[in-house]
């Protein structure tokens, strides 16, 4: 039996990794699409998240089993019975990396080869990254990802913008802030948005009710779950 293991973070799984995980499953007998749990990484969806939408996704592959590790990929695949590691390539700046990575695999486990099979030429430009930062500004993304994930990232995204400027209602000190979040609904995420050296971070940690989802793109993303207990 041929087995193959398809590892990556897909955070999240775009329409260019579901075409790679189509494409691959005609070359294997199993097909293993790892995400792996890397808890140095981090990630807008958690592994749990991960996982659940590219089940959703691939559901209608019958030889792909989506999984999760905290072994090294190599390990896993011995664990698997795979011999054979698959990545994708979208463009020759991708190359370099991916040859370093074939090459400690290998020799990590020499019994373990690693194939590539390059992007669809439509797919070639596409990339999780590249995705969430449409999705964080509000742009129209849904020809990039399969439906669940669309949604999903509409839900993670729903966010109501607060700028934060720092010659403004920053330097006025905490008190002056409280007052605008106070008027946003319970349960609306809030994005704080500024220059950079603005005190978003800063501010992040002085409130102490809000949870951050992630940092980025001049962008802190907040729960504001908690906004009546300011």
């Amino acid at each position: 039996m041929k087995i193959g293991v398809y590892p990556g973070t897909f955070d999240p799984i775009t329409n260019g990794h579901l075409d790679i995980i189509k494409r691959a499953s005609g070359l294997f007998d199993k097909l293993y699409v790892v995400v792996p749990n890397n808890v140095n990484k981090k990630t807008l969806f958690s592994v749990e998240e991960r996982v659940d939408l590219i089940k959703e996704v691939v559901s209608c592959i019958p030889n792909v089993v989506v999984d999760t590790t905290s072994l090294l990929t190599v390990d896993y695949a011995k664990t698997v019975g795979a011999t054979t590691l698959l990545r994708g390539l979208r463009m020759v700046s991708d190359f370099e990396y991916e040859l370093q990575m074939a090459a400690l695999n290998k020799s990590l486990n020499p019994d373990v080869e690693t194939i590539f099979i390059m992007s669809s030429h439509e797919y070639s430009f596409l990339s999780s990254s590249s995705v969430k930062e449409i999705a964080a500004f509000s742009g129209e993304f849904k020809e990039f990802v399969p439906t669940p994930v669309y949604e999903a990232l509409k839900k993670k995204y729903d966010v109501l913008p607060v700028y934060i400027d720092p010659l403004g209602v920053w330097r006025k000190g905490k008190k002056n802030v409280k007052p605008t979040l106070k008027k946003l609904k319970k349960g609306k995420k809030l994005a704080l948005v500024g220059p950079s050296g603005g005190g978003k971070t800063t501010l992040c940690h002085l409130l102490p009710n809000f949870y951050r989802l992630e940092e980025g793109n001049g962008q802190i993303f907040i729960d504001g779950k908690d906004i009546n207990r300011l």
